[in-house]
């Protein structure tokens, strides 16, 4: 349970410090970007994590509907 935990929570963590971090900053191109970077970094693991997630929960109800049969 702590693995999902830590899957879904860490990418948001990151997001949210990422917003934080742009509202707070200054007009510096180079900051955004970096920011804006981390932030895609952050939800390509989220989407990755979440889809792996799916993918388990529907092998769950497969097997649970295979077992009612």
């Amino acid at each position: 349970m702590f693995d999902i935990s830590h899957g879904l929570r860490q990418p948001v963590t990151q997001l949210m410090g990422m917003t934080e971090l742009l509202a707070q900053t200054s007009d510096s191109l180079h900051s955004i970007a970096q920011i804006v970077d981390y932030m895609k970094t952050s939800t390509v693991m989220l989407d990755n994590y979440t889809r792996e997630l799916t993918q388990h929960i529907e092998n769950i109800a497969k097997k649970e509907k295979l077992a009612k049969q």
